[in-house]
């Protein structure tokens, strides 16, 4: 009853509510830092915040990758979602160009970790091991999550490489377009936290209206194992996997 009391409502306001011209869309890997950055950069310049949003989880997201013509349908039926001014969801990352038609001159920032540091992170959140020579029983992870050990290009795949691939798909999705991106690397935002946002705020033109002092330690996501090295960690199998999968484009972004 409540479901359909809020779905009526939505549908009321939906027509008075209008998408942004240039909204800030943050893109990037799932646990690379997105959802510290946006909320500190929201809370910050005062500015408001779509964190997330199951409307580009499955089952959506497969449909409207396969059906790419129905995204711009999608956001504006679902307007109270994306008429925010900063919105921040990884998946988006798979629809640059889908983007790009739904709003006028939307405005980007990637933010890329390590992968081997990435990859660690995720597999923690989903209490997982990194140094299996099989895949995982991933039965129990939740839908939202299991487009992450998917492959267009191998059947099987290992759990990791998967992963790896992944990466490198987003990653690819900041180098064809870096001229329309601001790149953001996470090692560099945990070095200096407030100047990193601070310097979001001027690069577009956002006031700096709240102090976020008393933020900048908040866990925004499960914080994992970083005290445990790659090598303890996936193994050196696994490691290599992702290390060879990843290494050039770890290297033009200074990933070594």
């Amino acid at each position: 009853m409540k479901r359909n009391i809020r779905k009526h409502f939505n549908t009321l306001i939906n027509p008075f509510i209008s998408l942004p011209d240039t909204p800030i869309i943050i893109l990037g890997h799932q646990k690379s830092g997105t959802s510290a950055i946006s909320r500190l950069f929201a809370e910050r310049s005062g500015k408001t915040l779509t964190l997330d949003t199951p409307l580009l989880w499955e089952p959506h997201l497969g449909r409207l990758i396969k059906n790419r013509s129905e995204f711009k349908y999608w956001v504006t039926k679902h307007k109270r979602t994306f008429s925010k001014d900063i919105i921040k969801e990884p998946n988006l990352t798979y629809f640059y160009d889908e983007i790009c038609h739904t709003y006028k001159s939307p405005k980007f920032i990637y933010v890329v970790r390590d992968p081997r540091s990435n990859i660690r992170s995720l597999l923690n959140r989903l209490k997982l091991k990194g140094n299996h020579s099989v895949n995982p029983d991933l039965s129990k992870v939740e839908d939202a999550w299991k487009p992450l050990f998917e492959s267009s290009y191998e059947k099987d795949i290992h759990y990791v490489k998967a992963i790896s691939e992944r990466w490198i798909s987003f990653v690819d999705c900041y180098l064809q377009n870096k001229d329309n991106m601001h790149l953001i690397k996470y090692e560099n935002f945990v070095q200096d936290k407030q100047k990193c946002i601070d310097e979001l705020c001027e690069l577009f033109d956002f006031p700096k209206v709240s102090d976020i002092t008393e933020l900048l330690d908040v866990q925004f996501q499960p914080r994992g194992d970083r005290n445990i090295s790659y090598q303890e960690f996936f193994g050196d199998n696994n490691l290599e996997k992702i290390e060879t999968t990843c290494s050039d484009l770890m290297i033009k972004l200074g990933y070594r």
